[in-house]
């Protein structure tokens, strides 16, 4: 257990109502199945963020280690757009969700589009404008 993980645990008796920040591939294995009602996270995705070394989101793995902690029914929302190169849309997010639905075990409840509102991206002036996520 990594040690912020294992001093939470002990100061509660449990990871139960807690934020828990670390490396998602080395949390997960550490928590209970089927223990996790909620998950929601942002990750880093399509290369739109330098993270240095070559640093890559195993999607696969992080599919999979997340099935098994969650409870059934439990729903994990995942925040993330897909990046644009030649205009065109990678597609991430369709691939993850295809693969954590034919692989991981997931089941996929909704994809949801929603407006944002701040920076209206204006840095495109070749193609449509997106004011969504």
């Amino acid at each position: 257990m990594i040690p912020e993980l294992k001093a939470a645990a002990s100061s509660v008796g449990s990871t139960r109502n807690s934020i828990i920040l670390g490396d998602a591939l080395a949390v997960l294995p550490t928590l209970a199945r089927q223990s996790v009602h909620l998950t929601v996270f942002s990750p880093p995705y399509d290369g739109i963020r330098d993270y240095g070394k070559d640093w890559r989101l195993d999607y696969q793995s992080l599919g999979s280690e997340l099935f098994g902690v969650t409870e059934a029914g439990g729903v994990c929302a995942v925040v993330i757009g897909d990046g644009t190169k030649n205009f065109a849309k990678s597609m991430t997010t369709f691939r993850w969700a295809v693969d954590w639905v034919d692989r991981a075990g997931w089941r996929l409840f909704e994809c949801c589009i929603y407006a944002r509102h701040g920076n209206p991206g204006a840095w495109w002036t070749q193609r449509f404008r997106v004011d969504h996520s």
